[in-house]
């Protein structure tokens, strides 16, 4: 997305959204890479109520937070236990019915973020603690439903809690991390889980990396270049889709280096095909392979794409390119 599509994406949803995106990140982007701006509309259902007229994502909202936003963790998250569950116990204290005792689940989690210039933003190690023994004391104080007035409706309620803690001390601890990168708050009011999210990301340049291709197959050796990295090893570019043959040698023999005895010139055939096209067919050809889904690699279709646009690309080079693809995908076009 150009920056200029970007921001104005940003302006159009001042103050009719929550605006997360950063417009200085997108200014200071470098060519390498483009930014994405993603308006996230989430549910209200998708949130949960956690006291204090605070609402909480569940896990399917904060995946789609973090991926509009460009967040990835690391290998460094998980959850573990603190206290016994089973010396929890539910007691009448002062005629209230209330729970004592000592567990909680806390999670932790670690991501990053991709600067403008493309490094990473690693965030600190967060944690987050579920306490399920606060948290059923908080619902059985605030019950005005009658639904916690026995010792068996509480420790039901305790099971309950007990049961999503893990995903809950997850979900706590990714959303705190992308809170630290995104600059997002952990729980949101009533109001504002019915507003749409902007978010942004910095990803790599399509653009950028198709004009490096074009700017490498003007020459003879680099168009050779593209082509054996293209079709030198078939594991690397199609997966377990057959063989491709190591790359083809161009080089010419000592014999076609010499030069040719002159021939008399030919007359001109007037019903002869124009070379220009035959390379337009061609070219048509690589767009069809383009259109299917048998070249998959984003590295391969960069290439082909490069070698369509490139207007000094010769029939050779187009036809090498034909033969190594039916030879390897031709069932699968």
């Amino acid at each position: 997305m150009e920056n200029g599509k970007a921001l104005k994406v940003i302006e159009n949803y001042a103050g009719k959204g929550l605006v997360y995106a950063r417009k200085e990140e997108i200014e200071a982007v470098s060519d390498q890479y483009e930014s994405i701006v993603t308006v996230l509309e989430l549910s209200p259902d998708e949130f949960i109520p956690v006291g204090g007229g605070n609402y909480y994502p569940l896990k399917s909202a904060t995946n789609k937070i973090s991926d509009a936003a460009g967040v990835s963790f690391t290998e460094n998250c998980g959850t573990r236990e603190e206290g016994n569950f089973g010396a929890v116990e539910v007691v009448k204290k002062e005629g209230i019915l209330q729970v004592v005792g000592d567990y909680a689940v806390i999670g932790w989690a670690q991501g990053y973020r991709l600067k403008p210039d493309g490094s990473r933003r690693l965030s600190s190690v967060c944690e987050y603690v579920f306490n399920i023994i606060d948290r059923c004391n908080l619902d059985v104080f605030g019950d005005k439903k009658g639904r916690y007035t026995s010792v068996a409706d509480i420790r039901k309620h305790l099971l309950e809690l007990k049961k999503f803690a893990t995903q809950r001390a997850s979900t706590g601890a990714e959303m705190r991390v992308v809170r630290e990168l995104v600059g997002m708050p952990t729980a949101f009011t009533q109001t504002d889980t019915r507003k749409p999210l902007i978010l942004s990301q910095t990803v790599e340049s399509t653009k950028f990396k198709v004009g490096i291709a074009r700017e490498i197959m003007k020459t003879p050796d680099g168009r050779q270049a593209v082509v054996n990295a293209l079709f030198g090893a078939s594991n690397a570019l199609y997966g377990s889709q057959g063989q491709v043959s190591a790359p083809v040698d161009v080089t010419p023999s000592p014999q076609a280096i010499e030069a040719p005895e002159e021939e008399p010139e030919a007359e001109p055939d007037i019903f002869a095909e124009p070379e220009t096209d035959i390379i337009a067919d061609l070219k048509a050809k690589l767009e069809e392979w383009l259109a299917s889904d048998a070249v998959q690699n984003p590295k391969n279709r960069d290439g082909i794409q490069a070698l369509i646009d490139n207007p000094d690309a010769t029939e050779e080079e187009i036809r090498r390119v034909l033969d190594h693809l039916d030879k390897t995908l031709g069932g699968a076009a």
